[in-house]
């Protein structure tokens, strides 16, 4: 009745152990979220309320390289602005968008995405 099963010299846990026990989040137990970073991440600085935290997001794929331009809600994060290396291909480039200079200049078009926005007032 003390919860050791003799025999094998283990702890067996009883229903009310279960009954208390909380699941982890999904994107924890896939370990693709770390919750103590990203709530450091995105907290605000009450310091200074009326800034906004933006951050960019880049993920490299087999095919291309996404950047994009996240604010945090309380909802679920929003995608800004987003560029992708494909896009590469109305300036003249032809291949490797996954490549170093893919990225760099996939940078440099969200740069660009990013300041036409701020010039239209938005």
């Amino acid at each position: 009745s003390s919860g050791i099963n003799a025999e094998y010299g283990m702890s067996i846990k009883k229903a009310s152990y279960f009954s208390r026990f909380q699941t982890k989040k999904l994107r924890r137990r896939q370990g693709k979220t770390n919750y103590t970073l990203r709530r450091k991440l995105i907290q605000p600085n009450y310091k200074n309320h009326s800034s906004v935290k933006y951050r960019l997001v880049v993920r490299s794929t087999n095919s291309k390289v996404i950047c994009q331009l996240t604010q945090a809600y309380l909802d679920g994060d929003r995608v800004i602005v987003d560029a992708q290396s494909t896009e590469l291909k109305q300036f003249g480039v032809q291949v490797g968008f996954t490549n170093f200079s893919a990225h760099y200049l996939t940078g440099l078009l969200i740069g660009k995405k990013i300041s036409s926005l701020k010039s239209s007032g938005v």
